[in-house]
């Protein structure tokens, strides 16, 4: 008989104990990685938003200018009317409008055929 006796756990835990040690490494440095990226996006968020609301003011500081404006082109006869009104103005217009009804649509010359000559 050998005197060599293997000991049957040992490749076993040594397995599992280094598979969970490669999962705790692998997560430690997703960790590291990701808390690093998370501040440097933060600070460029922070930038963003700032940049982001002083354009937003600019584009609302410019339309209330424009929508106080009471002619378009004052040469040309545009006035400048608020929206609702404008849309008031289209609706009673296209309802007085009368209902007429379409033309058929005539063949495009390419795609009439012609008949089959007689014998």
């Amino acid at each position: 008989m050998s005197d060599h006796t293997p000991h049957a756990d040992s490749p076993i835990t040594a397995t599992i104990i280094g598979a969970l040690l490669g999962f705790l490494m692998f997560g430690s440095f997703l960790y590291l990685v990701i808390d690093w990226n998370a501040a440097s996006v933060i600070q460029a968020d922070k930038e963003r938003v700032a940049e982001r609301t002083k354009i937003h003011e600019e584009v609302l500081a410019t339309g209330e200018e424009e929508l106080q404006k009471p002619w378009i082109d004052k040469a040309k006869g545009i006035p400048g009317i608020p929206i609702d009104r404008a849309m008031e103005l289209t609706i009673q217009e296209l309802k007085n409008k009368p209902i007429r009804p379409g033309s058929p649509a005539e063949p495009q010359p390419s795609l009439i055929v012609p008949p089959p000559p007689q014998p």
